[in-house]
């Protein structure tokens, strides 16, 4: 049985809920054999797939503050750059260098793709052509900031001459991404932290602590729930999506917000995780049985 793993957005949200649902597969023992990381997924895909253990990566998702992967331009550069540049060369408010800071830290000394220990791709949007591009060469964490890149806030990171954006604008298309280069995955687990439920009135942004922010996920999440598809081909998805309405602010992290969306994750995964592949499980026993009963009721050559 082969399966693979897919950890896709939800900013710093995403951060706790991606680092929950990695655990929650060890805890279960259920050994991904290949990961793709999109946008925030990008971030705790490439710790999972580096072989970070568990304890260290709640560390780094509890810990976690906006200085280590936020370096947002000062009002003074804004400033100049409207005024006497034009806005020629303002291309998003946060630099996206400090992201990349924080994931090579991480992972350290390995920060490339042939030292994953699971085999790790990632994903970004090419702002030129489109097209969404799958990433499994070289350095991991200046594909991971590029990944990350969510349109207007981050800077588009620049790879090989061109210009990336966020990996999950085209997230309904991340599954036939993933099966094109692992074609023989019998089930791929999805862990979206971009889902979002509809709202009764518009307190989702007015309420928000930066309504631009809201708006922008809101846009990328547009129609996702309509385009998932449930299978591909032999290939069965799962999808892990905790539903988990706790606000969060990007600009204003905290250890207690951090830890309690991680344990309604962690709950929430272990469970569904658990039961399905036990599902799973018993339905191959089965098959064995069957299959050995069979065998023995055949008459002799």
């Amino acid at each position: 049985m082969k399966i693979g793993l897919i950890t896709v957005g939800g900013s710093i949200f995403g951060v706790y809920q991606h680092t929950a649902v990695c655990i929650a597969l060890r805890k279960l023992e259920i050994k991904p054999d290949v990961i793709l990381g999109a946008s925030a997924g990008a971030i705790i895909g490439s710790f999972m797939a580096s072989g970070m253990t568990n304890s260290m990566m709640k560390w780094k998702m509890s810990s976690l503050t906006a200085k280590e992967f936020l370096d947002p331009m000062s009002k003074i550069q804004i400033f100049k750059e409207l005024v006497f540049n034009h806005g020629r060369k303002f291309y998003g408010f946060i630099k996206g260098e400090a992201l990349q800071e924080y994931v090579r830290k991480g992972i350290d000394s390995k920060d490339d793709f042939s030292k994953m220990e699971i085999p790790f791709y990632v994903t970004a949007t090419n702002l030129k052509n489109y097209k969404m591009v799958l990433f499994n060469t070289g350095t991991i964490s200046d594909k991971v900031r590029a990944s990350c890149a969510i349109p207007m806030m981050f800077c588009p990171t620049k790879i090989d001459n061109q210009y990336y954006i966020d990996g999950a604008i085209h997230k309904d298309r991340l599954p036939r991404t993933l099966l094109s280069v692992q074609p023989d995955l019998d089930y791929i687990i999805v862990s979206n932290a971009s889902y979002d439920q509809e709202s009764d009135d518009n307190s989702y942004i007015e309420n928000a602590k930066i309504p631009m922010v809201e708006i922008v996920r809101r846009t990328m999440t547009m129609q996702e729930k309509y385009s998932w598809p449930k299978k591909i081909g032999k290939t069965k998805l799962i999808y892990i999506t905790p539903g988990i309405s706790t606000p969060v602010d990007i600009f204003h992290p905290n250890v207690e917000t951090a830890n309690s969306i991680y344990q309604d994750s962690l709950k929430y995964s272990t469970f569904h995780l658990e039961k399905y592949f036990k599902r799973i499980q018993a339905a191959q026993k089965r098959k064995e049985l069957k299959k050995a009963q069979e065998s023995q009721n055949q008459p002799p050559a």
